[in-house]
């Protein structure tokens, strides 16, 4: 395993509440390389801060991903 960047270490709970993000949903995109991997200090999942700084960096918009105040026509 290559070394890491020495950095601090933080909780799901503090990367929950940083990204907005859910328990499944951080699961499911480090699953697919979408989210940086967490380590393990024992049996506690942790998170590399300067990996969820470059995330939210990388995905930070002012513009929405999608809209759903779009008015639909129906007839």
């Amino acid at each position: 395993m290559p070394k890491q960047q020495r950095s601090n270490l933080i909780s799901t709970v503090q990367v929950k509440h940083q990204t907005g993000l859910s328990n499944t949903s951080l699961w499911r995109k480090a699953k697919n390389s979408t989210f940086p991997a967490p380590v393990y200090l024992g049996s506690k999942k942790m998170w590399y801060q300067h990996q969820i700084d470059a995330w939210l960096e990388e995905n930070l918009t002012t513009e929405p991903t999608h809209n759903n105040l779009h008015t639909v026509e129906v007839g």
